[in-house]
């Protein structure tokens, strides 16, 4: 760990910051450029299709794929360079089982992984 990277533990996952992403900053500051994040989706569970947010703070090649429980890949959904800002590109679960699924995002400076339920 870098001496300007902040450590956060959270739901059994470590991820190393910026400090201008530790959230321990005053509360009238604003950090210089907005964290790297995985939003979420929605609406989930979703039938057949949802949406998958994330911001950057910056340009830069973004993965985005999806795994079933046994952490097999279903599908690569952006595999591309993107720019500053709110993204959110569509998940089509048409051809897909009802079961738990995880989408990964993966960027050169972050990686996450959150869940999502398909309902048929």
């Amino acid at each position: 760990m870098g001496e300007s990277e902040i450590a956060l533990i959270s739901s059994n996952s470590l991820y190393l910051l910026p400090p201008h992403c530790s959230g321990l900053t005053a509360v009238d500051e604003n950090p210089a450029t907005p964290c790297i994040e995985l939003l979420g989706v929605h609406p989930n569970p979703f039938n057949p299709t949802t949406n998958i947010s994330f911001t950057l703070p910056r340009d830069g090649r973004v993965s985005l794929k999806v795994f079933d429980t046994r952490g097999r890949l279903v599908r690569n959904v952006l595999d591309e360079v993107r720019g500053p800002g709110q993204h959110t590109v569509s998940f089509d679960g048409r051809d897909l089982a009802s079961c738990l699924y995880f989408y990964r995002i993966d960027t050169p400076d972050f990686s996450d992984v959150k869940r999502m339920t398909l309902v048929k």
